[in-house]
């Protein structure tokens, strides 16, 4: 479905990642995520095109996979942020803040708290959303599969949303 609306606006859409990769999950609602984080990004680029990507994070703490949607479009103004880039943005860079510091040290830094995550409730929907079911759904779907919602976001340069979810479950962790 999204490779017919990015020919017809003109818009790239390249997808990169391996074949087959082991994880357990809702294949539903992971597709629904990517989705609808797809669509969204070619809804609103105008020109340049959506970059869909994905990969299995394996550290020494967790067994992960990164499925990443990168746009070519206007970005989020710091002045006109909707409620859910700038909670995203905000635990976006303090994760990034908190990884930085870890390096520094040479080791991970577990005394530090995490990044405040997003309440679904409290998103609001973007102003003139379109079709989608909107962002607010995408991360209380995130949150139902144990996964991270990310945006790293600049004015004119593009939007990347970043979802990292566990590859695998332990038993009774998840409804």
């Amino acid at each position: 479905m999204p490779e017919p609306l990015a020919g017809e606006r003109s818009l790239f859409l390249h997808a990169d990642g391996p074949d087959a990769m082991a994880v357990e999950g809702d294949a539903v609602k992971v597709g629904r995520i990517a989705q609808n984080l797809i669509l969204n990004a070619l809804h609103y680029t105008e020109r340049g095109g959506v970059s869909v990507s994905w990969e299995a994070i394996d550290t020494v703490d967790a067994r992960r996979w990164l499925l990443c949607v990168k746009d070519t479009g206007p970005g989020f103004d710091d002045g006109a942020v909707t409620p859910v880039a700038a909670a995203l943005k905000e635990g976006t860079d303090d994760l990034n803040t908190v990884e930085r510091e870890g390096e520094q040290v040479g080791m991970a830094t577990p005394e530090i708290q995490p990044p405040r995550t997003l309440d679904s409730k409290s998103i609001s929907r973007p102003h003139n959303a379109g079709e989608g079911i909107g962002l607010s759904i995408v991360k209380r779907i995130c949150e139902l599969l144990d996964a991270t919602l990310e945006l790293q976001t600049s004015p004119g340069q593009g939007t990347t949303f970043r979802v990292n979810f566990p590859r695998f479950y332990e038993e009774g962790a998840r409804e």
